[in-house]
């Protein structure tokens, strides 16, 4: 691997582990600091390229994005016609496989940070449809679905829009699990009694779980407690795209408190990184 090439690789992993797994020093581990994700990463043509665009994006080295930008695009776009070619369109296709989608993850992260919505949007459409023709039947590499998410709540953020991607909350408990009982309940009970004076109806459970998971967060950060990697992003994930999502109908109050809990959400993670 070329000297620059390194330089990058040094600025991604100096970038995204903790954009991607952020309040790092309040989990037990950031999976994407681990030799496994490391291998992945560089074993793989198309998500090298894509994690060098990114890191170059990180570095504000302005050859370097367009030269691994055009790199990343060549080699996810020849992997696909070749798969077209193979079996036609009829069924079967790999899309890309899983590497291709990381690699196109960084590309609409890219996108969103430099204020493209329309090329941001484009990228997530196109992992949407690389996700419905996915062969495997195993789930999607951890860290491959923490890029795409973020991804997808990076432009939707952006650009105050909706994820172009779908989530399922996880049935894993949740963090706010290790708060004591009686406090979980309380909080529930609390925030239930203010916000329905409130007329945000539709937005008390979110607003009741962005309490209780920032509570865990504060608690966590003073009892030097480390939460799990995987849950804290799968209920961080939960909270996002449920604020990010608006429902048909909506009042500007509902719209704006929405807003609001992002800003919030998105000031809680940076007090404790």
């Amino acid at each position: 691997m070329p000297l620059s090439s390194h330089v990058l690789l040094e600025s991604y992993i100096s970038h995204a582990p903790p954009a991607i797994y952020p309040l790092e020093r309040c989990l037990e581990s950031n999976p994407m600091r681990s030799d496994t994700w490391f291998r992945f990463a560089v074993g793989d043509e198309a998500m090298l390229n894509g994690i060098l665009y990114a890191g170059a994006l990180y570095a504000g080295m302005k050859r370097e994005i367009l030269w691994y930008y055009g790199e990343t695009v060549r080699i996810v776009g020849g992997r696909l016609r070749e798969e077209v070619e193979r079996v036609g369109n009829e069924g079967g296709m790999g899309g890309g496989g899983d590497e291709g989608i990381g690699a196109v993850s960084c590309l609409a992260v890219g996108e969103a940070m430099a204020g493209r919505q329309e090329l941001w949007r484009i990228h997530m459409e196109g992992i949407k449809n690389m996700l419905k023709v996915r062969k495997s039947n195993k789930p999607l590499q951890g860290m491959v679905e923490a890029k795409i998410r973020r991804a997808d709540i990076t432009g939707a953020t952006t650009y105050a829009t909706h994820p172009s991607l779908s989530y399922t909350p996880s049935p894993t408990p949740p963090i706010w699990t290790l708060l004591p009982p009686a406090l979980r309940l309380s909080l529930t009970l609390d925030s239930k009694s203010f916000f329905e004076r409130t007329s945000i109806s539709p937005l008390i459970p979110v607003l009741s779980h962005l309490i209780l998971f920032t509570k865990t967060i504060s608690l966590a950060s003073k009892t030097k407690t480390k939460l799990d990697p995987k849950t804290f992003t799968e209920n961080l994930w939960a909270l996002e795209y449920q604020l990010t999502g608006s429902t048909e109908g909506e009042r500007a109050i509902e719209k704006g408190m929405r807003f609001a809990c992002l800003l919030y959400l998105k000031g809680v993670l940076g007090d404790w990184m």
